[in-house]
């Protein structure tokens, strides 16, 4: 969720109105685009944001607390790295199609070349916190924990917002607009995740 807000609010702040979105696609406000040329800044907010909280992640393993190690460890995966991967394989994702918005010819002559540059950018960000978080675990059954951990939050993820999330907002479930100028729908979602955080993030210092 807060990878779609920092595209959002990002491009609040660009276009001084809110865009549109749901539970995994997010738009400008009408006309931003074409009047202010650095709203791009926007596409890449979200990876951004991804990327310094998988990072972080994987400077707090390196730290000898078990609390902060814990919380590490699950920052690296709870922003679904795989997924970043997965979506740039297949030509998608916020990464490509900014690098094709800000450099693609208009013959798409070096579009195969930007999705390559894009794809070991990806790389690049991801591999080595992973590699620190397949480090920090116990050696007994590492490989199907770590295999776990990396697939299974991200097969979660697109199941809950496509079989059920994004169909109960195209029925028109709360689809009023709410705060951050996202829809209704949205910010319970949001709330229940807080809460269910709070509820059980003292159960995070046990993975350590």
């Amino acid at each position: 969720e807060t990878h779609e807000f920092a595209h959002i609010i990002t491009g609040r702040m660009i276009c001084g109105g809110w865009g549109f979105r749901d539970f995994n696609v997010w738009g400008l406000r009408d006309g931003c685009g074409e009047a202010h040329p650095i709203a791009v800044l926007a596409t890449f907010a979200g990876p951004i944001w991804s990327y310094a909280l998988i990072w972080l992640g994987a400077r707090l393993l390196s730290r000898g607390a078990a609390a902060a190690r814990s919380v590490g460890f699950s920052l690296v995966f709870a922003n679904l790295p795989l997924a970043r991967i997965v979506t740039a394989a297949t030509g998608s994702g916020d990464e490509i199609f900014g690098l094709r918005e800000l450099f693609e010819a208009p013959d798409e002559s070096n579009r195969h070349q930007l999705w390559l540059i894009g794809g070991v950018a990806i790389l690049l960000l991801t591999v080595p916190p992973l590699f620190a978080a397949y480090k920090a675990m116990d050696t007994r059954k590492r490989v199907l924990v770590f295999g776990g951990c990396l697939v299974l939050p991200m097969l979660a993820g697109f199941a809950t917002i496509f079989g059920i999330l994004n169909p109960l907002m195209g029925l028109g479930t709360l689809d009023d607009t709410g705060l951050c100028g996202s829809p209704v729908l949205v910010n319970v979602w949001t709330a229940l995740v807080v809460v269910f955080f709070a509820l059980t993030c003292r159960q995070l210092t046990t993975l350590a």
